[in-house]
């Protein structure tokens, strides 16, 4: 009864008029903030039909839950209810790492915030009390927003959960706990695998650049004006290797590497704390020249950049590419460089100026991810107990 007390006590701590974030990476992100150690086997249900269901075993100790097919060593997602993140990973058939995606709560985020109250309901499932909380994102008062229904013991054990539409009272989505028990949880048995960030492993997997035409370039572009909301922009080029940098007025910094064989992506808001990191493969396949997609627009029209004329071109049709809202154009040199990029949906979003070009091929490291991306105490992960 004191543990339970203690829980019930943090679960209130945590959860203040102002919502708490949640990890998005789960399908259990709205489990109570923390529980009892426990381990169940959940049956989820995000549709209808029978195919829709899936079967697999939680794990669960304080703020963590690792969630995962029964028995399968394929691959699992981590997540920490207090730090807001959640870390998935999938394996082949050897064993190795395939792919990686982390995800945490930005700071500024004030939307993916959510309440937990008492509903007053109470129910008995499997031979345990529970009482039933819905979780409701602040601020949220349409007809069209969700109840997120749950059913938890004194101690924090969830054995079931709805997402429910509160306007018709549908159900879009549910779990129940088929079996559960509770049990000491080690502390590796609920936090992702340690060896799991480690850049060399990745970066093997990246390959090496190969030449090709071109062969390298590296374009930086500023913001022109003040109704830009991109402030920069850095393009690189090795071989069969495309990088594309961002940063906005508000210090958020996205990177995005894409190789024959691999993409990354990386997020950081303002200040460098990282938010968002997503590495899977790719079919083999040649990476086209940004040319390759464009054409000039008609009538031709021209402009000197850096002291090179460039020609506006947009979305080439013939490449598959059909634009169905907003506005993309891009100055091209004759060696497709782009040296002045607009695009705009409703207002303006991006018009940016070349101020550097070079057409030497950057480094390799230098269209990687930083170190930061691969430190688990910048993502705020500990192993400890």
């Amino acid at each position: 009864m004191l543990i339970a007390a203690a829980l019930l006590a943090l679960t209130a701590a945590e959860d203040p008029a102002a919502g708490r974030p949640v990890p998005g990476g789960t399908f259990f992100y709205f489990a109570p903030p923390r529980a009892a150690d426990h381990e169940a086997v959940i049956v989820s249900n995000e549709g209808a039909g029978p195919d829709r269901e899936r079967r697999q075993q939680v794990i669960r100790s304080g703020s963590w839950l690792r969630e995962g097919p029964i028995g399968a060593g394929a691959g699992a997602i981590y997540s920490d209810f207090e730090g807001a993140i959640s870390i998935a990973f999938s394996r082949d058939q050897a064993g190795h790492y395939r792919t990686l995606a982390i995800d945490r709560h930005a700071s500024t985020d004030t939307f993916h915030r959510y309440r937990r109250a008492r509903t007053g309901a109470r129910e008995r499932v499997l031979g345990e009390d529970c009482e039933v909380w819905n979780s409701a994102r602040v601020g949220a008062g349409s007809d069209h927003e969700i109840d997120l229904l749950s059913c938890e013991t004194a101690d924090g054990i969830q054995l079931w959960s709805r997402t429910v539409v509160r306007r018709t009272g549908a159900v879009i989505e549910q779990s129940r706990t088929l079996s559960f028990r509770r049990r000491a949880v080690r502390p590796d048995e609920v936090r992702p695998p340690l060896d799991l960030l480690r850049p060399l492993y990745w970066r093997a997997l990246a390959g090496t650049p190969e030449a090709g035409a071109p062969a390298g370039h590296e374009i930086r572009l500023a913001m022109e004006g003040d109704r830009s909301a991109q402030a920069w922009r850095v393009i690189r080029r090795r071989g069969d290797w495309a990088f594309v940098a961002t940063g906005d007025q508000g210090g958020t910094e996205r990177t995005s590497l894409e190789t024959p064989t691999l993409a990354i992506q990386y997020e950081t808001e303002a200040g460098g704390r990282p938010v968002r990191l997503s590495i899977h493969p790719q079919p083999p396949r040649p990476i086209a020249s940004g040319a390759a997609a464009f054409e000039p627009i008609p009538p031709p029209q021209s402009e000197r950049v850096l002291g090179e004329e460039c020609v506006w071109s947009g979305p080439s049709s013939a490449h598959g590419i059909v634009v169905t809202s907003g506005e993309h154009r891009e100055c091209l040199t004759a060696d497709g460089l782009p040296l002045r990029i607009f695009s705009a949906h409703h207002v303006v979003s991006a018009d940016l100026v070349a101020i550097r070009v070079s057409r030497r091929a950057p480094s390799a490291e230098s269209m990687l991810p930083p170190a930061a991306a691969f430190d688990w105490a910048r993502w705020g992960v500990t192993f400890g107990d």
